[in-house]
């Protein structure tokens, strides 16, 4: 929203139409729309044919619930001080006309920190580069999905901003960001991945990962463009994963054109052992509407040092806007004899797999931000 306010202020333009609702807010609210119409029939009736006691405990109860089941919140006073403080960061970076709040990688929420660059700008009345992700142009994601100064600058270079409007704010004074919490990171943290048996030491990534369950598997979606390496251990000869595509990307109104994994496997010198790519597109080949094991074999396993390069780019159109993969339990083969050894290549290609094509994910939750281990 603060998007369309910076457009509406800098630009004279108009404020978009409601298409930033995706295909899962619309159901939602749906959803929530007719059984509000239901539940208003249903004690309409229930008043009328005198069960007025019990509409009376259905109104209280329902009042109670909606007021407390789950509501993401933080107090007034909190966002106050987070607005003033970015207030007072603003001042100090120059003052002028547009605020770009870049403070990179922090264990704070991003919609919390959209939220506060939008109430500084409000209290200023003034404007922000920051802002709400649904119905961005793709030319501002790279921004909003991370805020760092880089990308801040490459969204003024698209908007044809000069430096001289904007203030930069990439963090805050270190007693200020003790008091609110803040934690700044110097690459976006990763917890470590469940089911996988190489884990990531190096990664860039477009946003947090979130963390889907299906048939009690864990997968990762890695929004495109996402590039992470992990470290080969002697004696490995093959790696395999399961990878697919988030339900609702590519149907009911998911508007992906697919997506690419390419891989790569290096040598201590950065050469190529191993290259190759893969297209995952499900709304045109039905058959990978469901989780596919994809197996690289890696050449020379007693050579040291060795690392595998995962790189998920988006599709033909360059917007990754309904560009969702999943990648789960990642296995690795060894040479015979050495010890731990896990066949990551089953008899029947399906064995172990989730069966069926991916309907339902069980459950999504966004990573917590913690510490990486470099």
């Amino acid at each position: 929203m603060a998007l369309r306010v910076f457009h509406l202020v800098m630009a004279g333009g108009s404020f978009e139409s409601l298409r930033a609702f995706r295909a899962a807010g619309r159901i939602t609210m749906l959803v929530h729309v007719t059984l509000v119409i239901a539940a208003g029939l249903s004690l309409a009736a229930w008043w009328n044919q005198g069960k007025r006691a019990v509409v009376s405990i259905t109104v209280v109860f329902l009042l109670i619930e909606a007021l407390s089941a789950g509501q993401l919140r933080y107090a007034i006073q909190t966002a106050v001080a987070r607005q003033n403080a970015l207030i007072d960061a603003w001042t100090s970076a120059g003052n002028r006309p547009v605020l770009a709040f870049a403070p990179g990688f922090t264990n704070q929420a991003q919609p919390e920190q959209n939220l506060d660059a939008w109430a500084a700008a409000l209290a200023t009345r003034r404007a922000t580069l920051n802002g709400f992700t649904g119905g961005a142009p793709s030319s501002h994601l790279p921004f909003l999905w991370s805020p760092t100064s880089q990308n801040a600058e490459g969204l003024m270079y698209y908007l044809k901003l000069p430096a001289a409007q904007v203030s930069i704010v990439t963090s805050l004074p270190d007693s200020v960001a003790r008091s609110l919490g803040y934690e700044f990171f110097p690459q976006r943290s990763l917890q470590p991945l469940v089911g996988f048996q190489l884990q990531p030491f190096e990664w860039e990534l477009f946003s947090s990962l979130e963390q889907f369950t299906y048939d009690d598997v864990e997968f990762y979606q890695f929004t495109p463009i996402a590039v992470v390496r992990f470290r080969i251990p002697p004696g490995v000869r093959g790696i395999e994963f399961l990878i697919g595509m988030r339900p609702g990307s590519y149907d009911n109104g998911g508007e992906s054109d697919d997506f690419a994994l390419s891989w790569k496997i290096v040598d201590a010198t950065g050469g190529t052992l191993v290259q190759d790519q893969r297209i995952i597109d499900p709304g045109r080949h039905p058959e990978q509407r469901q989780f596919m094991t994809q197996t690289l074999p890696c050449h020379e396993p007693q050579r040291p040092q060795r690392e595998l390069i995962l790189v998920f780019g988006p599709g033909p159109s360059g917007s990754n806007a309904w560009d969702w993969p999943l990648i789960g339990r990642m296995r690795i083969t060894r040479e015979p004899g050495r010890h731990s050894s896990t066949s990551c290549s089953a008899k029947n290609p399906a064995d172990g797999l989730p069966q069926g094509p991916i309907r339902e994910i069980v459950s999504s939750s966004p990573l917590r931000l913690s510490r990486s281990n470099r």
